[in-house]
């Protein structure tokens, strides 16, 4: 069975994944923890990686999958030119739910602390070296680089490797 991608309706994603499951389909909704601020407290919250997605998994040759379109929360599943719906590649997919603990994505910033030497290794910035700023909840860090002096950027965990 494949992975598909829906489109929900905005901030709608955790009714439409309700939806989908009442109606017999597996869905994957990732999340992470979100900081946010508000009249001076901060708070940690759950948000959707991808807002307004939802990955669906069924067997689009047996599954009725346009009732999906009718899906409270649903605005639509996403479709190629022939008008059936595109497949998640299988690899991406994988590594999306090899990152995750049940459905909360896991940054692996825990190398990545205040201070810490790093190379980056993609993006404009490619081998350049710094040090983290620091790093937030979303899977950014801060880094202050080498290169023409001191300059601050911010770069996905992912773009960065820590130097031994």
């Amino acid at each position: 069975m494949d992975w598909y991608v829906v489109n929900t309706k905005p901030n709608s994603e955790v009714v439409a994944k309700h939806n989908l499951i009442r109606q017999g389909y597996k869905t994957f909704l990732p999340s992470y923890f979100r900081t946010v601020r508000h009249a001076r407290k901060t708070r940690d919250v759950k948000a959707p990686l991808f807002p307004t997605y939802i990955f669906v998994q069924f067997d689009s040759d047996w599954t009725p999958w346009r009732p999906i379109n009718g899906t409270i929360g649903v605005r639509s599943i996403l479709t190629g030119g022939d008008g059936r719906p595109c497949a998640v590649p299988d690899q991406v997919m994988a590594a999306m739910i090899e990152r995750c603990t049940g459905e909360m994505i896991e940054w692996q910033s825990s190398d990545l602390t205040v201070g810490r030497k790093v190379r980056v290794t993609t993006g404009p910035f490619a081998n350049f070296l710094g040090e983290v700023q620091r790093a937030d909840s979303a899977g950014r860090v801060r880094l202050l680089l080498e290169a023409m002096g001191s300059i601050s950027i911010s770069a996905p965990v992912a773009a960065v490797q820590p130097l031994n």
